[in-house]
């Protein structure tokens, strides 16, 4: 394991520490959650993206057609019976 070293607010540091003692962990322990967390998001959102620009390159888009039936589907109003 590594260890890291970095500073933090002290207003974070101490709701950091309110949040292990409720949760029974280190603040060490929720740090390291939080950032695997953090990690994990962000490279899922970064696949995303990097997915819709291969998309775009590609030229890949929904035609005029299917943007029309979206449209209609959640903007068609009921009619009264």
């Amino acid at each position: 394991m590594t260890v890291l070293s970095f500073q933090m607010k002290d207003s974070t540091v101490s709701r950091l520490n309110s949040l292990a003692e409720k949760r029974k962990l280190s603040p060490a322990e929720i740090a390291v959650v939080a950032i695997g967390e953090f990690i994990q998001r962000e490279e899922r959102q970064l696949s995303e993206i990097e997915a819709a620009i291969r998309e775009a390159e590609r030229s890949d888009f929904a035609s005029d057609e299917d943007v029309a039936a979206v449209l209609f589907k959640y903007t068609e109003i009921p009619s009264e019976k």
